[in-house]
C-alpha cells in the first residue's frame, strides 16, 4: 500500500504567508537594489564612455594636431614646410588629412572700443580649411566687392583668458564674456604694398582647437593677392587630423624630424584611465552594499525558519523531506532577487537615458546594456544560491533534533 503524503503547499503557504516579514524584506530590496544599481549603472556609463557609435554615417573618432618646425636661434632663413614634406606626413597611417596654415603676408592693425576707451594693437592672421574649424561661425566668408563687408575673426579661447585673468586686473578693465566681446565694434587696418585701408571687423567666435587669429581663407586669398602680390611662402605650421587610437606616434613623428608640436597628448587617454580608477572604486562600493544586503537577506530568512520551526518538525515527521520543506523559501529569496535584479534593470535604462544624448552627439554611446545587466543577473544568482544553500543547512538543523 502506498503512502501518500499530504499536500505540501498549503500548510507552508500558510507559513510563509503569516512569517514574511515586509518591513525587513522591504529594506531589503532597497539596500539590494541600491548595491546592484551601482554596479550595473556604472559600468554602463563606463561601457558607453568608451565605446563609439556604431553606424555607416559615423567614423572612428580623431584628433588634431599642429606641427612647426624648430626655431633655431638667430635663424633668418625660410622654416616653412615643403610639399614634399607636407605629402609625406599626409601619407602615414595615423593621418586622415593634413593641410598648412596660411598666413598674412601684410600688415595688420586691430582696434577696439571696450569701457569708453579705445586701445589698438598690431595683430596677424592665419587662414585654415573651414573643415578643420571647431565651430561654425555665422557669416564665415568675405566678399571683397561688397562694400559693407566685415572681415570675421575667429580668437583662441585662451586669448580671452588671458585678457579677464591677465591684462584685465592689472590694467584695472573690466573682465569681458564671449557674448560681450562679440558685440563690441572692431575695426582692422591693412596696408602693404604702398596700400592702406580700414575695413569693419567683429569677433566671430573662439575656438578651442585653432591657436590663432583665424580668418576666411577668402578673405585671405584676397587680402594677400591685393597687399603683398607674388609672395607665396612656404606654409610654416602645419594641422593635421589623425586617429585619436594613434598612441604616441605624433610624438615620434615630430621627434624624429624635429618638429615641434601641439596637441599631441591624447587627453582621452588619462580620463579614461581616471574613469577607470573612479569607475572601480564606485563597483566595489556597490558590491560591498549587495554583500551586506546578503546578510541582511539571511538573517531574514533564518528568522522565517526559526519562527515556523514547530511546524516544519511537524511536517517533517509526516514523511516530507528537507529539500522539499526548503524549495518554497530558496523560490521566495529567488523571487526576490529577480525583482531586485528587474528594478536595477529599470533604473539602468532611466539612467542611461540621461547622458545617452549628450554622448551621441560625441559620437559615444554605442555600448550594448547586456554586459552591465548579465553582472547585474550574476549577482542576483549567486546570492540566491548562497542563501539557498543557507535555507537547506538551517533546516537541516532544525531537523536535528527529531533524528
Amino acid at each position: 500500500m502506498t503512502h501518500h503524503r499530504p499536500h505540501l503547499s498549503k500548510p507552508l503557504f500558510r507559513l510563509l504567508r503569516h512569517n514574511i516579514p515586509g518591513a525587513q524584506i522591504s529594506g531589503y530590496i532597497l539596500a539590494g537594489l541600491i548595491g546592484m544599481a551601482i554596479v550595473v549603472i556604472a559600468l554602463q556609463f563606463f561601457s558607453d564612455l568608451n565605446t563609439p557609435v556604431s553606424s555607416g554615417d559615423t567614423e572612428a573618432p580623431t584628433r588634431f594636431i599642429t606641427l612647426s618646425k624648430k626655431v633655431k636661434p638667430l635663424s633668418a632663413g625660410d622654416n616653412g614646410f615643403t610639399p614634399s614634406e607636407i605629402d609625406q606626413l599626409r601619407a602615414q597611417a595615423p593621418v586622415r588629412r593634413a593641410d598648412g596654415f596660411v598666413a598674412s603676408q601684410f600688415n595688420v592693425t586691430g582696434a577696439l572700443e571696450l569701457a569708453g576707451r579705445g586701445f589698438s594693437t598690431y595683430m596677424f592672421f592665419e587662414s585654415v580649411p573651414d573643415s578643420y574649424l571647431d565651430i561654425e561661425p555665422r557669416g564665415w566668408d568675405f566678399d571683397p566687392l561688397n562694400p559693407r563687408a566685415e572681415v570675421p575673426v575667429i580668437l583662441p579661447r585662451d586669448y580671452l583668458a588671458l585678457y579677464n585673468f591677465g591684462f584685465a586686473p592689472a590694467r584695472g578693465y573690466p573682465r569681458i564674456s564671449e557674448d560681450i566681446i562679440q558685440a563690441l565694434p572692431l575695426s582692422v587696418i591693412i596696408s602693404g604694398s604702398g596700400r592702406q585701408i580700414e575695413l569693419p571687423a567683429r569677433i566671430a567666435g573662439f575656438s578651442s582647437r585653432i591657436n590663432t587669429i583665424a580668418v576666411p581663407q577668402s578673405f585671405m586669398q584676397w587680402a594677400n593677392d591685393t597687399f603683398a602680390p607674388g609672395e607665396e611662402p612656404l606654409p610654416e605650421r602645419l594641422i593635421a587630423e589623425i586617429d585619436a587610437d594613434a598612441g604616441d606616434w605624433a610624438s615620434d613623428y615630430a621627434a624624429a624630424r624635429d618638429y615641434e608640436i601641439a596637441g599631441a597628448e591624447d587627453p582621452s587617454g588619462a580620463i579614461s584611465a581616471i574613469l577607470a580608477i573612479v569607475t572601480s572604486l564606485t563597483v566595489s562600493v556597490g558590491a560591498v552594499i549587495s554583500l551586506l544586503s546578503f546578510f541582511i537577506l539571511l538573517l531574514i530568512v533564518r528568522l522565517m525558519l526559526e519562527r515556523s520551526a514547530l511546524m516544519l518538525r511537524k511536517l517533517i515527521t509526516l514523511g516530507y523531506s528537507v529539500s522539499d520543506l526548503s524549495r518554497p523559501y530558496c523560490a521566495l529569496v529567488c523571487a526576490i532577487n529577480l525583482a531586485v535584479w528587474l528594478l536595477t534593470v529599470a533604473l539602468n535604462f532611466i539612467a542611461r537615458s540621461q547622458w545617452l544624448g549628450d554622448m551621441r552627439e560625441m559620437g559615444l554611446g554605442g555600448a550594448s546594456p547586456l554586459f552591465p545587466l548579465f553582472i547585474g543577473l550574476a549577482i542576483a544568482v549567486v546570492l540566491s544560491l548562497l542563501c539557498s544553500v543557507a535555507v537547506v543547512r538551517t533546516m537541516r538543523r532544525i531537523r536535528a533534533p527529531r533524528d
